[in-house]
């Protein structure tokens, strides 16, 4: 997958915690291209977000260990889907998702144009 490895898995991994792609949350949030999404996110957002990432790299490790080689985007797919099921992870998903749609609620009732400065 080369450079595009780190915009498809950030990607995945947006999709599993907001059920929304970076792209189409940067637009949600009046963001420029070039703006960074998580320093926007609040801080309990973004301790889900690492502490996911962190939970999944260490799935990616273990199942890369178990078949002695680097894993294919389809296997890779295959953990994050699963590991974004597991029971642990619901009311923490939950709580990001609320939290974020809360905040972009009250942003958007407020008027203000962009989400960069909150």
């Amino acid at each position: 997958m080369g450079n595009y490895k780190y915009a498809y898995f950030t990607n995945e991994v947006y999709k599993a915690i907001f059920r929304e792609r970076a792209q189409e949350y940067k637009t949600l949030l009046k963001l420029n291209s070039k703006d960074n999404i998580r320093s926007t996110l609040y801080s309990e957002v973004l301790v889900i977000i690492a502490s996911f990432e962190a939970g999944l790299a260490s799935e990616f490790e273990k199942k890369s260990d178990s078949l002695g080689r680097g894993l294919s985007k389809d296997e890779a797919d295959k953990i994050i889907c699963e590991f974004s099921e597991q029971p642990l992870y619901t009311p923490l998903l939950d709580n990001a998702r609320t939290l974020m749609a809360s905040r972009d609620n009250l942003c958007e009732m407020s008027g203000m144009k962009n989400f960069r400065n909150i």
